[in-house]
């Protein structure tokens, strides 16, 4: 859990890639000069918090340049066990010799199935446009964190309450730290679409931290 700025925030992320990368940062440059090729991505599909690119958005923008430098890009899953969090594996491989990146990230968990996918569909997003590097072409899409600063209320107050509370008892609950990380990074996607106010999660971020402490263990 890292610190700053008064601000708390579980990062569990890390990257691994090949011994060497030259051929591959070679073809990738060679993709992106294609024409097919689009790091401006338009929306494409609509949710209750306003319009996204979606998979299929991002891949049509990038996959035939890809696929004609013998690059392909994979999204699949790792899961060490029942209390473990599971994890998103995106990786950029190169055919002809054999180099790769890929980045590991946490999806949260729990909650009903639907919620579970939907944390999914937006980490597989999320992982394939950080890792070949698209931006939206839109403004409003790339905010310089000011959603990520947002003091709006939430539409339903009341289902807000209800959802911090919930994740209290959850928190409170929490016998392991992978189960714990699990836990906020649910909190911060609710945060994130704008479930919850920037007040709750602050809460319940102390409180996460002060169950962290509490967990035996390093």
């Amino acid at each position: 859990m890292s610190e700053g700025n008064g601000e708390r925030r579980v990062v569990a992320y890390r990257r691994e890639q090949s011994a060497t990368l030259g051929q591959l940062f070679k073809a990738w440059a060679a993709a992106k000069l294609e024409p097919d090729w689009h790091s401006e991505i338009h929306k494409n599909a609509t949710a209750q918090y306003g319009g996204f690119v979606n998979m299929a958005g991002l891949i049509g923008a990038t996959e035939k340049a890809l696929a004609k430098h013998g690059l392909v890009v994979n999204q699949t899953f790792l899961h060490d066990g029942d209390a473990a969090p599971l994890l998103l594996l995106t990786e950029i491989g190169h055919g002809e010799s054999g180099e790769f990146i890929r980045s590991i990230l946490p999806v949260p968990r729990g909650g009903k199935i639907q919620e579970q996918k939907s944390a999914i569909t937006y980490m597989r997003r999320a992982g394939y446009e950080a890792l070949l590097g698209l931006a939206p072409a839109d403004s409003k899409s790339d905010d310089d964190g000011d959603a990520a600063n947002r003091v709006t209320p939430p539409d339903d107050p009341a289902e807000a309450r209800r959802m911090e509370m919930t994740a209290r008892l959850k928190i409170g609950a929490a016998k392991t730290k992978d189960e714990l990380l699990g836990l906020v990074n649910r909190v911060q996607l609710k945060f994130d679409s704008g479930e919850l106010p920037k007040a709750a999660v602050e809460r319940l971020l102390k409180l996460a931290d002060e169950r962290r402490r509490a967990i035996p263990g390093d």
